[in-house]
């Protein structure tokens, strides 16, 4: 049978997870982190930070804050996607107020032009547990189905071996390299600097070697903004929000974003959470630093208010420069007549769920390798 790996358990290699499965082959997923949700990172408060047996007492949402569509909801590939999670309670309709120059739309009734010529909307989605449920759910399909999850496992190299079998090792393995069965694909979903070995968590081997010049001259246009993350909880019994608005966004200073996250999510817990986003130049400043905090002055008496949680300073929101010529939604980096392959797959101008559509489609359609199947 047939065997598609997946680098990364965000929301691009959860939806692709599933729909792999859905097509029978045998699907294994590969998660650095010890959750999933990738750029839709969400932070869990406990009672007692630190123990994960301790019981929750909040959410907050650190990466991406809300969905945002402009599909109507009859939409052929996308209508079924939102459809799902909003019937299992995933997602809800998010009509809160947006304060500030709103980049996504200000409401769900603006009418925008659709991909059909016709009037298209604004919709706005939340997470009640917060958007990594996005891709836990989609996950779970998948185990149900079959499928092989490692969460605590950082894929730390991939080569070619003599004869085109594809070889890995995760990182803390010893002993000799883990090859892939022949009928195998790659399906990076990481951000593309993680893959050229342009970050700090790059990849190792020689896998890039046959990739076509031009293809890997394209990727490396291909830039990256960095955000910085901060989440507080108080006692919701305790904490009074001054403000109308659920959601503001602000221009110029250090502070680009504030939410009342608990109020944003339409959860009823134990403690509210505020989130507040740095903006790029401050992110990009910062991303390298292992204390920033401390070395701006920022470190905060967290008895004051609960607890803090800080986001990561990693790769954030794709940031496309004008010269980049990419397929959307997949980019293959190797086909071989040994029916393996290796494609890095992302929500680069497509979003995150299409993307994972549209890989799974390159992967039924031989795009990647030959046509494969059970």
């Amino acid at each position: 049978m047939a065997q598609v790996l997946i680098v990364g358990a965000g929301v691009t290699g959860s939806v692709l997870a599933m729909l792999v499965r859905e097509m029978g082959l045998t699907v294994r997923v590969l998660e650095k982190s010890l959750g999933a949700g990738g750029r839709m990172s969400t932070h869990t408060f406990r009672e007692s930070p630190g123990t994960r047996d301790a019981p929750v007492v909040g959410h907050a949402d650190l990466g991406a804050q809300y969905i945002t569509t402009r599909s109507s909801e009859d939409h052929p590939q996308l209508g079924p996607i939102y459809r799902r999670l909003t019937d299992a309670g995933v997602l809800r309709a998010f009509d809160g107020e947006v304060a500030g120059p709103n980049p996504y739309g200000a409401s769900s009734s603006e009418a925008r032009p659709s991909s059909s010529g016709g009037a298209g909307i604004v919709r706005h989605f939340t997470a009640p547990q917060g958007l990594r449920a996005v891709s836990q759910h989609f996950l779970e399909v998948g185990q149900t189905a079959g499928q092989t999850l490692s969460f605590g496992a950082a894929l730390e190299e991939v080569s070619l071996a003599p004869g085109g079998t594809v070889v890995l090792r995760l990182a803390g393995a010893e002993g000799p390299l883990e090859a892939l069965a022949e009928k195998a694909v790659i399906v990076f979903t990481q951000p593309v600097p993680q893959v050229l070995g342009a970050s700090k968590h790059s990849l190792k081997g020689n896998f890039l070697q046959s990739t076509d010049q031009s293809v890997l001259a394209g990727l490396r246009k291909v830039q990256y903004s960095s955000r910085f993350a901060m989440a507080f909880s108080f006692s919701s019994s305790d904490f009074k929000w001054p403000y109308a608005w659920d959601v503001s966004y602000f221009e110029g200073g250090h502070v680009r974003y504030v939410s009342h996250d608990t109020a944003k999510r339409g959860a009823v817990e134990p403690s509210a959470s505020i989130v507040v986003h740095s903006g790029v130049p401050l992110g990009m400043e910062l991303v390298d630093e292992e204390e920033p905090l401390s070395r701006r002055g920022w470190a905060s008496d967290e008895g004051a208010c609960g607890q803090v949680a800080r986001g990561p300073l990693e790769d954030g929101d794709f940031n496309e420069g004008p010269q980049v010529a990419l397929q959307p939604g997949v980019q293959r980096l190797r086909r071989s007549q040994a029916r393996s392959g290796l494609a890095l797959g992302s929500g680069l101008r497509t979003g995150c769920c299409r993307g994972g559509q549209r890989i799974a489609a390159a992967l039924s359609l031989g795009v990647l390798h030959d046509p494969i199947s059970r």
